[in-house]
């Protein structure tokens, strides 16, 4: 049997962004924020307040703009194109991003989703 292990953070900011054991769990205390590390490079967002959807917009190769289901908090979204992290994109409500470029639909319909932490 494997051991999974989970190591605790007093801050969230404390949490180092490289170095990471793919499949360790890390905790943030101030925030209750839980992180799985996919690569020694790169953490997902999980947890009970969290939720990962696929956003509502037309994927037309025009529209840029995205809506979630329900409002996140602010800077908190990860925003997805295809499975891979975007960086390219604002907050334009609690509910709404606006990427810098429009998704594609040309034989291929590029999927946007998110990963977020739900506003209470």
């Amino acid at each position: 049997m494997a051991t999974i292990q989970v190591k605790r953070f007093r801050y969230e900011a404390d949490i180092p962004a490289s170095g990471l054991k793919p499949g360790e769990i890390l905790l943030a205390l101030d925030s209750g924020n839980t992180f799985i590390c996919l690569t020694p490079n790169e953490k997902k967002l999980i947890g009970a307040n969290t939720k990962t959807e696929k956003l509502t917009g037309e994927v037309n190769g025009v529209n840029r703009i995205f809506s979630t289901s329900s409002a996140y908090v602010a800077g908190k979204i990860e925003v997805y194109l295809n499975g891979l992290k975007e960086v390219y994109f604002i907050e334009s409500s609690d509910t709404t991003i606006t990427l810098e470029e429009a998704p594609k639909n040309n034989g291929f319909t590029d999927r946007i989703e998110a990963t977020y932490i739900l506003k209470s």
